[in-house]
């Protein structure tokens, strides 16, 4: 079943492939796998210390009260970094693990830097196109 849209009501019906028969129809409601959350070091935002912020190597997703284990990955995202008292640099990272200058970016973490993942779209088994998502904004201590 692919839900566009939550709380559809449908009916699963039992048929009888040898006589052709339905042996029964059962009414049942789907409901649309809510949009993941990315995360940083399990966290949405907030406060790292500069080791922490450089010991990351990937954002992730949870999905968030559902009631099914279901399988979510990052597309990509776009990391603004605005290191101390200079200027902001965006990077555009593909897949969920940080590569070229996006890594570099979070190795060079200090005190005061700030960063910033926006436009993260993440796809979730089931899924015809990519999610936008929330973003996450974190300030280096």
């Amino acid at each position: 079943i692919t839900v566009s849209k939550g709380g559809q009501d449908c009916i699963i019906s039992i048929w009888n492939k040898r006589t052709n028969k339905k042996i029964t129809s059962i009414p049942f409601q789907v409901k649309k796998c809510p949009d993941p959350v990315a995360l940083l070091s399990n966290k949405k935002g907030g406060i790292l210390k500069a080791g922490q912020m450089i010991a990351q190597e990937q954002l992730s997703l949870a999905v968030e009260n559902f009631d099914f284990d279901i399988k979510c990955e990052i597309q990509s995202f776009t990391l603004v970094h605005i290191p101390k008292r200079q200027d902001a640099v965006k990077i555009q990272n593909t897949g969920a693990n940080f590569s070229g200058k996006a890594l570099q970016a979070i190795k060079a973490a200090k005190a005061g830097d700030s960063y910033q993942f926006i436009n993260v779209k993440g796809r979730c088994s089931g899924d015809t196109a990519p999610r936008q998502l929330s973003g996450l904004a974190f300030i280096v201590r």
